[in-house]
């Protein structure tokens, strides 16, 4: 199994590799989704625009990433490491692009598939890579070849969705116009970047493999769930793309209930990790990152608050506000990097993670002020304060109460969760009413089939 210096290793290639994949995907998903989602007829077009797009930032981008991380003075096993994986950004970066189109089109089931195919390879073969004595290089590669499977599976499915369309011919100039829309994304990317894993760089350089590794094993759990909730959000953009042609009333509607939804789905995952949390790091990596257990229970709240600002980016863009929103994440990152930095000297692993929820917490709020002037308005009792209060009188009780057993204290925890949900009422007759309705929708579709 890796030990926390590998871990570390294998953490600093992930996020190095990720400041280039900003160059390699130039922004061109959201552009691609939001405009297929407007007029499907385009959708070829656009694929191929994209592809001649991504052919070239992608070239750059390895041959940046591979030139940079030589001249760094850096270990040997993490150059080589940088060059191994530098092979996503060319695989991935196709997948990313037929993503999009997926989509737009409606195929987020195939999505899923291909995504979940590709975890699955992730985990039982790179668990046999660690086990079979291949250390860092093995589970780099079985992550590339994985991402080469889940790519192929996204051009068969993309073939599939695109047989039969209608499609219109692509337009003189239709090229310049998706680089001038994909730029402020690509801006907006490279601080959201920096913002999101800006903690990981720099604990490297200011602390060493070891502490990386402790802290990237506490971020690991955020990392799944979030990967979770930007799937949710992924989905609902192409709808609001299309919405927002029709009804500003619909958007703004929209955008209170999925934040409500979001929020009272994570807060009390929060809540619960914030006392499961250590006990599941040190069963899962073992006691060597027990260190994590303090910037595990802070990180835990990094989770309602980041998406937050995922839900509000996600609108955002899709009202054709992307520039606003590559100013607010620069603004936030360059707040955010001289905390983390500051911050990293003073605590190590405990000061990244500090300054990482209180990045967050300041997007989220800045986001939203923005959301409430652009998308109309939006009844913050509903989309933040029950929400919150539900989570709040969950962490109440669980801390209050006089019990030893860290599971019971959580099993009483979600009780109150649910009373306070009864009590707080913040689904309302209308959120019942929508949820009946996709339940019937369903069920009538799989009586169809």
């Amino acid at each position: 199994m890796l030990g926390p210096a590998d871990y570390g290793r294998y953490s600093f290639i992930t996020k190095f590799i990720g400041f280039f994949m900003i160059v390699a995907y130039f922004g061109l998903r959201w552009v691609v989704v939001r405009e297929i989602s407007a007029d499907r007829t385009l959708a070829r077009a656009y694929l191929r625009i994209g592809l001649r797009i991504r052919t070239i930032t992608t070239l750059t981008a390895i041959v940046a990433c591979c030139t940079i991380g030589f001249l760094l003075h850096l270990d040997h096993s993490v150059k080589l490491g940088i060059a191994i994986f530098s092979v996503s950004l060319a695989v991935g970066g196709i997948g990313e692009l037929l993503e999009g189109v997926l989509l737009a089109l409606g195929r987020s089931y195939c999505i899923a598939g291909a995504n979940v195919t590709a975890s699955l390879l992730k985990f039982v073969v790179g668990t046999w890579a660690l086990y079979a004595g291949h250390g860092l290089f093995g589970v780099l590669a079985v992550f590339v070849a994985a991402t080469m499977v889940s790519t192929g599976l996204d051009i068969l499915f993309v073939k599939s969705a695109l047989r039969g369309e209608d499609q219109r011919a692509e337009e003189p100039g239709l090229t310049k116009l998706v680089l001038r829309e994909s730029l402020p994304f690509v801006v907006q990317a490279g601080a959201a970047r920096l913002y999101q894993k800006n903690d990981i760089i720099f604990l490297t350089m200011l602390r060493g493999n070891e502490a990386t590794g402790i802290y990237s094993a506490a971020y690991v759990f955020l990392d799944l769930l979030m990967a979770v909730a930007s799937s949710v959000v992924a989905a609902v953009y192409p709808m609001v793309a299309k919405m927002q042609t029709e009804s500003a009333h619909s958007v703004s509607e929209a955008y209170g209930r999925l934040h409500k939804y979001m929020l009272l789905g994570l807060l009390p995952i929060s809540a619960a990790l914030m006392f499961l949390g250590p006990s599941i790091l040190v069963t899962v990596f073992g006691k060597a990152y027990v260190r994590g257990n303090l910037p595990l229970q802070i990180l835990v709240w990094t989770l309602p608050v980041e998406v937050s600002c995922l839900v509000s980016g996600t609108f955002l863009c899709a009202m054709y506000q992307q520039r606003l929103t590559a100013i607010i994440t620069i603004c936030t990152a360059s707040l955010n990097v001289v905390a983390t930095v500051g911050l990293i000297m003073l605590y190590s692993a405990t000061g990244a993670a500090v300054a990482t929820v209180g990045g967050s917490l300041v997007s989220a709020v800045i986001h939203y002020v923005y959301v409430r002037r652009v998308v109309g308005p939006i009844s913050t009792l509903d989309a933040w304060l029950k929400p919150l209060a539900c989570g709040g009188l969950m962490l109440s009780a669980m801390c209050c109460i006089p019990i030893s057993m860290t599971i019971i204290r959580v099993i009483a925890g979600i009780l109150v969760y649910v009373a306070a949900l009864a009590a707080v009422r913040p689904i309302d007759a209308e959120d019942r009413r929508l949820m009946l309705s996709l339940l019937k929708r369903n069920a009538n579709k799989v009586a169809a089939r």
